[in-house]
């Protein structure tokens, strides 16, 4: 009888810790995504201070500090979203989680609180971009004790400097 217990128990955690895995799992999908539509809503709309507020390195603060490459970026964001962050779908937005940046983003960041979590999130939609190299990547990053911030967009997925 013990033995029937002590199974069902080990199953029944088992089950407990697995969901809790799987929720824990969305919840940074959800987060990322989340982030990145934000930042990109406050792009269109010019909101300086919100925008600011979410980038993480000097090069991305560099990049819109000119104006002619901002006015860009903004132009470029309005043909992925609106001012919500919500033209296009969410399963559009995609998390690429496995992606590691913390030694590309090493000394590139303007808070200097410790790296716990990077990854990418493309903007995905065939009406709108026909070739996969002009999606938007959102290259994140999530520092001990912040929320998500946007480390650089980039056009297609590439290779990043973020120290130049």
């Amino acid at each position: 009888m013990f033995n029937k217990l002590g199974n069902t128990y080990s199953f029944l955690l088992t089950l407990i810790l697995l969901t809790v895995s799987v929720s824990s799992c969305d919840n940074r999908r959800a987060g990322e995504i989340r982030a990145a539509r934000n930042f990109a809503g406050s792009v269109v709309r010019n909101d300086i201070a919100a925008r600011d507020s979410m980038i993480a390195t000097a090069k991305l603060q560099a990049a819109f500090a000119n104006d002619s490459i901002g006015g860009h970026l903004r132009q470029w964001f309005g043909t992925f979203c609106d001012s919500l962050g919500n033209r296009t779908n969410s399963d559009e937005w995609r998390l690429d989680a496995d992606r590691d940046l913390r030694t590309a983003l090493n000394g590139a960041l303007i808070d200097t609180a410790e790296i716990e979590e990077t990854g990418t999130v493309r903007v995905s939609n065939g009406l709108i971009f026909e070739n996969p190299s002009s999606e938007p990547f959102f290259w994140m990053v999530r520092q001990r004790g912040k929320p998500w911030r946007v480390a650089f967009v980039t056009m297609g997925d590439t290779t990043m400097d973020f120290r130049q």
